[in-house]
């Protein structure tokens, strides 16, 4: 398995907005592109953390190039519903303070939750 995770910083009052649009995002990546998860936490210090885990590196950078030029060329392929999202999480975000902290091969644990006996992997 495979993860990317971002750190990026919202323009302040848009929060609600990148995070309705994140989600339209998200679904549409895990019920349609073979995503199979994606997180968002915010952190103390007001930036906010991306954690999108994917089967492999290759089926990711399929549907989400880390490269602007490939991103563009798959960008026009989606559903317009899916290019607004993404257009209005782009317009969220402060400009250049996005950072791409990581991409990781992903090992695998489960942990059993001692009060509730739910088992999260």
């Amino acid at each position: 398995m495979f993860a990317a995770i971002y750190q990026i910083y919202l323009k302040r009052g848009q929060e609600k907005e990148y995070l309705q649009s994140w989600k339209i995002v998200s679904r549409y990546f895990t019920q349609n592109c073979g995503a199979i998860h994606s997180t968002i936490h915010q952190v103390e210090d007001g930036s906010w953390l991306i954690y999108s885990k994917w089967p492999n590196k290759k089926k990711k950078e399929k549907f989400w190039p880390q490269e602007k030029e490939k991103f563009e060329a798959v960008f026009l392929k989606f559903p317009k519903e899916i290019q607004l999202a993404i257009q209005t999480m782009q317009e969220c975000k402060i400009p250049d303070m996005q950072k791409h902290v990581l991409h990781a091969k992903v090992i695998d644990f489960c942990v059993k939750n001692k009060d509730t006996k739910n088992l999260y992997c």
